[in-house]
């Protein structure tokens, strides 16, 4: 699997930074709990392939704000480079999408 294994229209996660390992894909807006698929803190690289309307990948905290990433229509994202607001990065951190 690759980041081109993302068909249009599609969000896609992976487990591994490098686009491979299991993927986990939606076309149909909504919240998406991680934890139904056992991909709780699991993703760590993703890819929107549709031409408009991003996503927003949420790190759930308990009595704070979820930090969170923004994934731009048309982009992927290798988590494990992303910036993560408190230090470290994004990998293995996602824990749900609004999409």
């Amino acid at each position: 699997m690759a980041s081109k294994d993302c068909l249009a229209g599609w969000v896609c996660l992976w487990e591994h930074a490098d686009y491979k390992g299991r993927r986990l894909q939606w076309s149909a807006k909504g919240t998406k709990q991680l934890g139904d698929w056992d991909f709780r803190d699991k993703a760590s690289s993703g890819c929107v392939a549709r031409i408009q309307g991003g996503v927003l990948a949420y790190d759930a905290r308990t009595g704070l704000p979820d930090p969170y990433m923004a994934l731009g229509a048309g982009y992927c994202y290798n988590f494990s480079t992303a910036d993560y607001p408190t230090g470290g990065t994004f990998n293995d951190k996602v824990d749900y999408i609004e999409m």
